[in-house]
């Protein structure tokens, strides 16, 4: 059962403890004090009992009001789509334990991505329409930068199965995982798919860090310029990073990628 919310009025959630299956919050120009009040007394974690999560944010939100809006711990689907503040909430990474598939887009003033490499039983994640992240660093893995460090990590993205970047429009760099290999700890051990389409800036992929995810089968790149001029030929030092990836595709094909950004446009359907 899918539950819509669109109120300013958080507080009104207080009682509703019993809501079942999915639930879509519509938010816009909460960010002053009485709003953070208010989105406490919803207590949002205590609805145990909502599995699929959405926060559409129609203008801005404050971070005091993203934090109190915490939520229940058991979530296994989230959605967020469209905030304007510049930091994802803490909560992201740290009381999620139980969260399957994430779906983040349009974060505008966000220039980094939080340690999602942390959440344990992360399955899918797609992450679209960041158009102030120029970097994706190893803070994305969730594990130290130092060499010394490393050891003590754990694996990063334990369960992830399909990553997804699309629409990223100025992300330049991807940082690939330096050093000694056996110093690393697992990462992604369990991704079989990585997609990337419309990010025409990005200038190569993290060689090191694909060959860690042993489970990679599949890398679909898609209209991003650079990439397609530096892997589309399949010959060189380049091609040969990648070549031990048994599917590759990588071309210009705009029909394929609409059916990717199709996947958010169907969840707005879905709720209205």
């Amino acid at each position: 059962m899918f539950h819509s919310w669109k109120t300013s009025k958080l507080g009104y959630l207080e009682k509703l403890n019993q809501l079942k299956g999915s639930l879509r919050l519509v938010l816009g120009n909460l960010n002053g004090f009485e709003d953070s009040v208010d989105a406490e007394k919803a207590k949002l974690k205590n609805k145990i009992h909502i599995q699929d999560l959405e926060f559409h944010l129609t203008s801005e939100v404050g971070v005091d009001v993203m934090e109190a809006l915490q939520p229940p711990p058991n979530l296994h689907r989230l959605r967020l789509f469209g905030n304007k503040g510049a930091q994802f909430p803490v909560w992201i990474t740290t009381s999620l334990d139980y969260l399957r598939f994430l779906w983040i887009a349009s974060f505008d003033d966000c220039s980094c991505l939080p340690p999602l490499g942390k959440l344990p039983m992360l399955e899918e994640l797609e992450i679209s329409s960041m158009f102030s992240m120029k970097y994706v660093g190893n803070e994305f893995l969730g594990i130290m930068e130092t060499s010394q460090e490393l050891p003590k990590a754990g694996t990063a993205f334990p369960k992830l199965r399909k990553l997804s970047f699309g629409g990223c429009a100025y992300w330049e760099k991807w940082e690939d995982i330096t050093g000694d290999e056996k110093d690393h700890p697992l990462i992604m051990p369990c991704l079989r798919e990585l997609e990337i389409f419309y990010c025409n800036e990005l200038k190569a992929l993290p060689h090191c860090l694909l060959r860690r995810a042993s489970s990679l089968e599949h890398l679909i790149i898609r209209n991003c310029n650079n990439l397609c001029s530096l892997y589309g030929d399949r010959t060189g030092d380049e091609w040969d990073k990648i070549s031990h990836i048994s599917h590759i595709v990588v071309d210009r094909e705009p029909f394929q990628v609409l059916r990717t950004f199709g996947r958010a446009a169907n969840y707005e359907n879905e709720f209205s």
